[in-house]
């Protein structure tokens, strides 16, 4: 078996597969690199999906959680601001109680807690530097509603840019490449090998270290540099054979599934 697939430049309309397949390889680094972080993250993400009842009532459940977290946390931190020596051991505890509700009230209601935290953590900080004899022990906990605030302005699809601006920057690279529909990629039995006319330049299989595949293209990872292969007519079981013969398993990638 002989798979002939040319290395013609993809449709520009193709950009946001690519930035999924790119989404999709670091995190797959991460997987790897932080074995232990991902169940959670990846139970937050299939908490995070279900009816809009179902959505509804987690909505309703996490603020009340929250609420009652920041309620603990202020028992705790409040006096044990005031009587370090005393109380300081309640410190860690409170804040920790404090982290936690920030977190679950800017995921559910984030604009609304990006101007609180701003305005309390400001009114704090001037109440504290105004009156420190009194109040200066509460200047943490303004500092910390401050970097809350500021933390939360971030914008959120900043993540999802930053793969279309990759996506972006690699089609611009490869549309560089003079006369790229002469080049084409063959894969067969003794492995694969970029061919240009009469000319033919092996790959050895060790420089493939993954292969993605989306919708409409094929994306053998070469050195560290990502090939773009439109997949075309390219059938299924052709698909798999490819992935046989170089050894390697086709990880597939959807758009929709971006986090």
């Amino acid at each position: 078996m002989e798979l002939k697939i040319s290395l013609a430049l993809p449709d520009e309309a193709l950009l946001p597969e690519l930035a999924a397949a790119l989404e999709k390889r670091v995190e797959l680094a991460s997987r790897a690199r932080l074995p232990r972080f991902w169940p959670i993250i990846d139970w937050l993400h299939a908490h995070s999906k279900g009816t809009p009842r179902q959505i509804r009532f987690r909505r309703i459940y996490r603020g009340i959680l929250a609420a009652v977290l920041w309620v603990l946390s202020l028992v705790l931190l409040l006096p044990a601001f005031f009587a370090p020596q005393e109380l300081g051991s309640f410190i860690p505890l409170g804040l920790i109680c404090a982290l936690l509700a920030e977190a679950v009230l800017l995921y559910i209601i984030p604009k609304i807690m990006e101007t609180a935290n701003l305005v309390f953590g400001g009114i704090i900080l001037f109440g504290a530097g105004s009156a420190p004899e009194t109040l200066g022990r509460l200047m943490p906990l303004g500092i910390f509603l401050l970097c809350f605030a500021f933390v939360g302005f971030f914008p959120r699809g900043r993540r999802k840019r930053r793969f279309e601006k990759q996506a972006a920057e690699l089609y611009r690279q490869w549309s560089t490449v003079e006369h790229l529909g002469d080049y084409s990629v063959t894969v067969s039995e003794t492995g694969m090998a970029l061919t240009k006319g009469d000319e033919t330049q092996p790959i050895s299989p060790e420089a493939i270290t993954e292969i993605y595949e989306t919708p409409s293209l094929l994306l053998p990872v070469v050195d560290n540099r990502m090939l773009l292969l439109q997949k075309n007519n390219i059938a299924q079981e052709d698909l798999e054979q490819l992935a046989s013969l170089l050894g390697k398993t086709i990880i597939s990638v959807k758009e929709e599934e971006r986090s």
